[in-house]
């Protein structure tokens, strides 16, 4: 899962929930915690998790094209919750996308 800033996030509340991630789980012990879950299968594609303002996200989401979305409001522990909840089918719609499966809303 690779972090990105959404557009309606500002660069100072992306970095400051990066900021919280890395220090909820710098230390050792919680660093499985923010091991989201383990596949035999190799992932092909990389998921996104893309930080939204709390005015545009209140929970975490899965999009059209396969990124997650995640609060800037959220704290560290519901962000990894969420992103293990959502994870699947965030793979999922990239697999259909991929594969032309499903189509883009307009």
């Amino acid at each position: 899962v690779k972090f990105v800033k959404g557009y309606s996030c500002s660069s100072q509340d992306y970095h400051r929930v990066m900021k919280r991630l890395a220090n909820e789980y710098a230390n050792e012990s919680n660093a499985t915690a923010l091991v989201i879950g383990s596949s035999s299968v190799l992932a092909l594609e990389r998921v996104f998790c893309r930080v939204e303002s709390s005015a545009a996200v209140r929970r975490g989401a899965v999009t059209n094209d396969g990124q997650i979305q995640v609060s800037d409001s959220m704290a560290p522990s519901q962000i990894a919750a969420s992103i293990a909840k959502l994870l699947p089918k965030a793979r999922q719609r990239l697999l259909a996308l991929r594969n032309d499966q499903l189509p883009l809303r307009e």
